[in-house]
Parts: structure tokens; sequence; C-alpha cells
């Protein structure tokens, strides 16, 4: 099936929105417009832009209009590939666990966050500290996704305990 979209009418429902967005212009070719004299040629000069895209493949295609009867349209097909790079980040940047008793766990969220435009992969997450620990060590993180990670503190003598999470990743 489809959307139906209404434009100009009184169709206004609480929780309904879309948004069109024109496609991303990756590809531009230039001039856009010439002469050709019969039996010559003109360069043209074509320019792919991966700004704002996320790692893949996109597809294109080049068309040429003339007034020649026998092709008055030829397409040339184009593909941008495109190598993402994950950027992790993590939020919050630190996590106070307050009083916490001995004998009775503490736990916070950590969201691990991929900023990037390629898929994040965690391979390994340690804390310096023992009495701290991480539900999991390893995760994939899509881009400009997070995933939710829980620390506990779980302290075996009273006192102030400090540590550092390390992440390590692509």
């Amino acid at each position: 099936d489809g959307l139906q979209v209404a434009f100009n009418a009184a169709y206004v429902k609480s929780g309904l929105a879309i948004r069109f967005q024109p496609p991303e212009r990756f590809i531009t070719v230039a001039p856009a417009f010439g002469t050709v004299p019969p039996g010559g040629s003109m360069d043209l000069t074509v320019g792919l832009n991966a700004a704002g895209l996320l790692g893949g493949e996109y597809d294109a295609a080049i068309r040429i209009h003339g007034n020649t009867p026998i092709s008055p349209e030829r397409e040339i097909p184009c593909r941008l590939t495109v190598t993402g790079v994950p950027d992790v980040a993590a939020m919050p940047g630190s996590i106070d666990f307050d009083s916490v008793y001995v004998g009775f766990p503490s736990t916070r969220q950590l969201i691990v966050q991929n900023r990037g435009s390629g898929v994040l992969n965690v391979v390994d997450m340690r804390v310096s500290d023992q009495a701290y620990r991480v539900d999991r060590t390893s995760l994939t993180v899509p881009p400009l996704g997070n995933e939710a990670v829980s620390v506990s503190f779980v302290p075996a003598s009273p006192g102030p305990a400090t540590a550092t999470l390390t992440i390590q990743s692509n």
C-alpha cells in the first residue's frame, strides 16, 4: 500500500507528521548544458561528493539529452562508494554513584554513541577498578546510533573509589 498525503486540506490529527526530503545530491555535472557541433565532442566534468553521506553505495545516472533522432537521451550509470568512519562518544562523560553501601550494588546507564558515518564495533570495554563492572564488553552501533550499557558499582569496602572505563573500538 502507500501513504496518502493531503495537500491544502483540513486533515490534521494529533501524532501525524511527515517530512519530504529531496534526494541527496552527491553528483554534479558541468557544464549543465551546451552545444556540440556535428562530428564534435564536449568534455564534461563530473563531481562526486560524499559529504553528509553514510557509508555505503550510492547509485545515480547522468542523463544527456540531445536533439538527435537516433538517441535523443543517453543515460550513463554512476556509483559512489563511501567508506564510513565511526566516531565513538559516551554519555554521560562521567558517572556519579553517590553513596553506595558495601554489598549493595548500584547500577547506572552509559550510552555509547556513534556520531560517525560507519558502523562502530566496540571490541572491548574495561574498567580500571574491579569494584566496577559493565554488563557487556562488546557491541555494534550503527551510524548515528547508540547503545545502552549498564555500569555497576559493587564496593567491597567503604570509602571513595574512582575508576576509568576504556572503550576499545574501530
